[in-house]
């Protein structure tokens, strides 16, 4: 009702935010008020501090998660409002919405496969979990590869349809948040599995420590190179989590060192400079013809990434290839 009211009288978003924490202050005072009445008062002077921090420690890294959320994708616009105006924040947000639909297309099988990572670690050997692993890494891999292509190069005629012309990002901002969309599917891929298996206190602290470094720089490099600076900043941020957490999952699960690391690490700056050239070049290009390069593209980097996996002997591809057509696989 605060809100509703507040927005009917057309105030700033100062006075919501207020709103909302005044509202949750009162919240707060008529729950303490009702407890006393009923004869259950908070009392803090029976409490024991190493029961309450026991209690309150698995709670904090919940709260982690509001921060890392605040850090990735509040302060940016707070950045990009304060160096380069609403026109920045506007078109900057629009894109990043666009991009992250597309990525939740491929959240439901992320999801399914996450699910099955602790029943696998209490039920399965180390072999196994691995494989299971690896697979998550390959439909991380291609499936967000091809998700963030197709998208990227139908983005033009997507805006167009979505809010006619009036935001048209170059084709520099679409390639960089390509890229740094794709990298963090993979960091997120990397992230599930700690947090599948409760292991995950030290990845959750480096992903803030990286988060709020990133707001840092990102707030530096949006003064010199505009959006830009602020996406090579999301950009190196998410490759330097991905490459630590795929790094420490292997040490913890004594599963050696990681293959390929090459792969996860070069896929979203080739990806980049791929989307940046094709954007160039399908400049003025008629909307049929766009949505079929973006859907042939698309099949095409799925196609490369499950080719060129396999072809160096991944055992997940391998398997990949067994279900889908029919070729032996190897354990």
């Amino acid at each position: 009702a605060s809100t509703l009211g507040l927005v009917a009288t057309r105030s700033g978003f100062v006075w919501l935010a207020a709103a909302h924490v005044a509202v949750a202050l009162l919240c707060l005072a008529v729950q303490i008020i009702d407890l006393r009445a009923a004869g259950h008062a908070p009392n803090l002077h029976a409490w024991d501090r190493a029961d309450a921090l026991a209690m309150l420690r698995p709670s904090l890294f919940c709260g982690l998660a509001s921060l890392n959320f605040l850090a990735l994708y509040e302060i940016p616009l707070l950045i990009l409002q304060w160096t380069l105006g609403p026109v920045a924040v506007v078109t900057f947000a629009t894109t990043r919405t666009l991009f992250s639909a597309a990525r939740q297309l491929l959240t439901p099988i992320q999801l399914a496969l996450q699910q099955e990572l602790p029943r696998t670690l209490g039920n399965a050997t180390a072999t196994q979990l691995l494989r299971l692993y690896q697979f998550s890494e390959l439909v991380a891999l291609a499936g967000g590869g091809a998700l963030i292509t197709g998208v990227a190069l139908a983005s033009p005629w997507l805006l167009h349809v979505w809010l006619g012309d009036r935001v048209e990002p170059s084709n520099l901002l679409l390639a960089l948040m390509g890229a740094a969309t794709l990298a963090t599917i993979l960091k997120d891929n990397q992230f599930a599995l700690p947090l599948a298996t409760n292991r995950h206190e030290h990845a959750t602290l480096a992903v803030s420590a990286g988060y709020l470094a990133m707001a840092g720089i990102g707030g530096w490099l949006a003064e010199i190179w505009r959006e830009p600076g602020l996406l090579a900043a999301w950009l190196l941020t998410e490759l330097v989590l991905l490459a630590w957490l795929r790094r420490r999952n292997y040490a913890a699960n004594g599963w050696g060192k990681p293959p390929y690391a090459w792969l996860a690490l070069a896929l979203p700056l080739t990806l980049g400079a791929g989307l940046f050239s094709a954007l160039s070049a399908l400049t003025n290009t008629a909307p049929l013809l766009r949505l079929a390069c973006a859907t042939a593209s698309a099949l095409a980097v799925a196609t490369v990434v499950i080719a060129s996996s396999g072809h160096q002997g991944w055992p997940p591809v391998r398997r990949f290839c067994a279900v889908f057509s029919g070729c032996r696989s190897e354990g």
